[in-house]
């Protein structure tokens, strides 16, 4: 899908010729021509048409920014944060007219139309800001994690009555600390752009190991002093040589691109080095647009999957107390939908019953090379009302390991264990059927049973170490976030960027644009 522009590019002459933007009436007073505005806009952009008609006829054809023959207070203030829009990651363009340009020394003619612009400007940077762009849905079916909508016209009304513009549109941003370091973020690249960025030339030969000699390494050391991996600008004695402090420059830089911290030039590391500060960049805009599809406010208690960091984070009282890998659906067969739902129990010793689909695919040809694999499994076949289910009995080989998170889906995907811990070794684990294995299941269940004291951490490990399938409702859901975000920024400034693995990056950019 298409975002037009504030006004259609076609009808500017139009509308900024027309001869009645501002009328006087026989009192004095002066009213704007919304009613032709309106009728102009309709065919681009109809919900933000009736919106601004509405507001101006309850006003009584009243300008709302504009007082005394020229911009009241609330309307430079407006003005201003139109003009900061690119500070939140968005097209500034976007909300921006020449006309607005003159404002600050407009004639009487032209004011009407400067309020005109500024309330249709003020109505899509509104609906911007608290739901996005884009539908994140229309790129890819996985995506089932829709932004809430806004009343672009009551959040208009209430800046009007309140004469605060800049904090009734403020509210309306992310208040999540992980979207305001990311938005912080956003400015430190585009310094790094402005000062000319960094080298992309590096050569992918063959991997190149501490302590060798390459005519590599010179071009490596600017490379990771540029974006601040390489934290002393002193040469070493030998530039030509990898040496130690470099190796761990360049071990930080592969852990913040999701990649093996090995301390090696090889090619995977070559090939996220040059990638340019631009990208990064686009890379960063784009996520800030994610969090806007999210909930303005994501609660004082949730957990956060990130898909493409393959990380779990749990926060309290808006700081990050819980940080764990995960394993998430294989991007080429059964990718993880991004979705959000409330967690409301925790399953200690699971049954695991086989949904169809693997049991079809995998459990029956397994049975039929081998006699004994459904006993060696510890698998059973149990007849219910809706036919006969293969399932796994409790213990430590169960595929969900000894415990499970169930926040009821459409999608049935859940958190659970897992007795695969050699996964979470690798960097990129996109090795699931759908649902998220997490690396530290005991800390995750005394985060979500933190309202019950009595589940103190060793009753919670004996409960996973003996006795059969047990259900613990939580006291209050827990919200539970899957989402997919590509860069990430701590709150110490340390700004991660990963593997577009599932391709969405791709996709949602070309709808952007």
């Amino acid at each position: 899908m298409t975002c037009p522009s504030v006004v259609p590019l076609a009808l500017a002459s139009s509308l900024l010729l027309a001869p009645a933007t501002v009328r006087g009436d026989a009192g004095g007073d002066r009213r704007v021509d919304a009613v032709a505005y309106a009728a102009a806009l309709r065919p681009e952009g109809a919900t933000r048409a009736e919106a601004l008609l509405g507001f101006y006829q309850s006003r009584d054809y009243r300008p709302a920014w504009v007082e005394g023959g020229r911009l009241s207070r609330q309307g430079a203030a407006l003005l201003q944060v139109l003009r900061d829009a690119d500070r939140e990651g968005l097209d500034g363009a976007r909300y921006r007219h020449p006309v607005l340009d003159a404002a600050d020394a407009a004639d009487a003619a032209t004011l009407g139309q400067i309020d005109l612009r500024l309330t249709d400007a003020f109505l899509q940077y509104a609906t911007d800001i608290a739901q996005g762009r884009i539908d994140p849905a229309a790129a890819n079916p996985y995506w089932a994690q829709r932004p809430r909508p806004v009343d672009a016209a009551g959040v208009l009304r209430e800046a009007v009555e309140s004469r605060d513009v800049e904090t009734t549109l403020a509210r309306l941003l992310p208040r999540n600390p992980q979207y305001a370091a990311l938005r912080d973020a956003l400015a430190r690249y585009r310094a790094l752009a402005a000062r000319g960025g960094w080298p992309t030339t590096l050569a992918a030969r063959l991997p190149v190991r501490p302590g060798r000699r390459a005519p590599e390494v010179a071009a490596l050391r600017a490379r990771l002093l540029a974006e601040g991996d390489l934290r002393e600008a002193v040469p070493a004695a030998r530039p030509d040589v990898f040496d130690k402090a470099l190796s761990s420059a360049l071990k930080r830089f592969e852990a913040r691109h999701g990649l093996r911290p090995d301390g090696i030039l090889d090619k995977a590391a070559v090939e996220a080095l040059n990638v340019p500060v631009e990208s990064r960049i686009r890379r960063i805009e784009l996520n800030l647009e994610r969090w806007r599809w999210l909930s303005p406010s994501l609660g004082d208690r949730f957990v956060l999957v990130n898909i493409a960091g393959f990380e779990l984070h749990a926060f309290d009282g808006g700081r990050g107390v819980l940080r764990m890998r995960v394993v998430t659906g294989n991007a080429a067969r059964t990718p993880t939908p991004v979705f959000g739902r409330a967690m409301t129990h925790v399953v200690f010793r699971p049954y695991w019953n086989v949904p169809t689909s693997i049991a079809e695919a995998e459990i029956m040809p397994a049975v039929y090379r081998d006699r004994g694999y459904l006993r060696r499994k510890n698998m059973e076949l149990v007849r219910g009302p809706g036919g006969t289910q293969l399932r796994q009995r409790p213990g430590a080989g169960n595929a969900l390991g000894l415990v499970k998170f169930l926040l009821p889906n459409p999608f049935g995907v859940y958190l659970h264990d897992t007795p695969e811990d050699a996964l979470f070794a690798q960097p990129r684990r996109d090795k699931s059927h759908g649902c998220v294995r997490v690396e530290k299941p005991a800390e995750l269940a005394r985060f979500a049973l933190a309202g019950a004291p009595e589940w103190t951490p060793a009753r919670i490990r004996a409960a996973m170490a003996r006795g059969g399938e047990r259900h613990v409702a939580l006291l209050e859901p827990l919200p539970v976030f899957v989402t997919y975000l590509t860069a990430w920024a701590d709150a110490d400034g340390v700004t991660s960027f990963y593997p577009d693995v599932y391709e969405h990056d791709a996709a949602q950019q070309r709808q952007l644009r």
